[in-house]
């Protein structure tokens, strides 16, 4: 009986895996911040890469992204600000469409967001540097679309909304555009 269960289980594993599909993106774009990260930091350019394991319509993501944020108004002279988050993510995206070219989604991350902010100031000609590190949970909501230019290339163009859990809050809008290849 035993044994029958577990052959009964592998022979399920086996065909999910025969009707998936992994995927890999790299992605360029901006980030914009808003809510009470909007009065101090500028908008800020950023890249990211996913990895998508993909059983239609459902795929679960991993991404780990990179933006850099500088200051929005002029700080004092000799002074520099900058912000950086690094997003650590797990995620879901359910697909609408899988016949055709166009496939959009919508989806939803979780997971660690790496936040670093520096300043640099120059005092009597020389340079002082203060940083602070933290790690905070977040939240991306998202939608966007992948559209298949010739198999396994697709163009991918994704709308997320980081939620980061710190005080004051941390909150940006990015936009991501990039190339998606099927593995």
């Amino acid at each position: 009986m035993i044994k029958s269960i577990y052959i009964f289980l592998l022979i399920i594993l086996l065909s999910s895996i025969s009707y998936s599909q992994a995927r890999l993106s790299a992605q360029l774009g901006v980030g914009v911040p808003t809510s009470d990260f909007a009065e101090d930091a500028g908008t800020g350019f950023g890249v990211s890469g996913t990895f998508e394991y993909v059983q239609n319509p459902i795929a679960y993501t991993f991404s780990l992204g990179f933006f850099n944020f500088g200051t929005k108004d002029n700080p004092p002279p000799g002074t520099d600000i900058s912000w950086k988050a690094i997003p650590i993510m797990l995620g879901l995206r359910y697909y609408f469409s899988s016949g055709s070219p166009f496939h959009p989604y919508l989806g939803a991350e979780l997971g660690l967001n790496i936040l670093e902010t520096s300043i640099t100031e120059i005092r009597d000609k020389v340079s002082v540097e203060y940083s602070t590190s933290e790690s905070k949970f977040g939240l991306n909501p998202m939608f966007g679309f992948r559209y298949t230019v010739q198999q396994p290339l697709d163009i991918e163009l994704t709308f997320k909304y980081h939620i980061i859990t710190s005080d004051p809050s941390t909150t940006f809008f990015g936009i991501m555009f990039g190339l998606n290849f099927g593995l």
